[in-house]
């Protein structure tokens, strides 16, 4: 698959949501994840590991029978991710439990993936400051969905930014370096 380089619309950046920093990374334009709680209000992100020199989104999980700890890029959009454990029989259709690493709390919620190619009923709500602004992702393994609630922004703006991905070829030239 190769990398899209998706312009980042002038009404967004007019109204980065708090918990979100827009800064350039090789020339591109990025979006970072800089504040990220649980429904309890436990700040999800962790300077002790951090992926392409960011700090990154911690969060317990159940993935079939095994379980441990994920770490999750805090660049919108990438999916690079550090396992605490070598997941095995990951099946296209296998989906991820995901709970708060400190106090438990599933983060998992009723809400369908909007990912035409994904028949997920559930997706991983985290919260971004003030609890009315959330990222969703779609827990199933093989999708790449993700998506930005924003009640401020406009659905066709973080449409866009719903659709930005980094991973395939060329995604070493935002990141590489880092």
């Amino acid at each position: 698959m190769e990398l899209t380089i998706k312009e980042i619309p002038a009404a967004f950046k007019a109204n980065i949501p708090q918990g979100m920093r827009l800064f350039a990374k090789h020339g591109k334009e990025v979006l970072l994840v800089e504040s990220v709680f649980c429904p309890n209000g436990h700040n999800l992100l962790v300077d002790s590991v951090r992926i392409h020199d960011e700090p990154s989104i911690r969060l317990n999980i159940r993935l079939g029978n095994q379980k441990g700890v994920v770490f999750l890029d805090s660049f919108w959009g990438s999916h690079a991710n550090l396992f605490s454990f070598l997941p095995t029989k990951m099946e296209a259709d296998s989906a991820v439990e995901a709970h708060c690493p400190y106090c438990d709390v599933l983060l998992n919620v009723k809400q369908p993936c909007e990912n035409k190619d994904c028949d997920s009923r559930e997706q991983i709500a985290l919260y971004l400051p003030g609890r009315n602004n959330r990222i969703y992702i779609c827990p199933k393994v093989a999708c790449p969905h993700h998506m930005l609630v924003v009640e401020e922004i406009p659905h066709d703006i973080l449409e866009v930014i719903d659709e930005i991905n980094y991973f395939g070829t060329g995604q070493d030239e935002v990141f590489g370096g880092i």
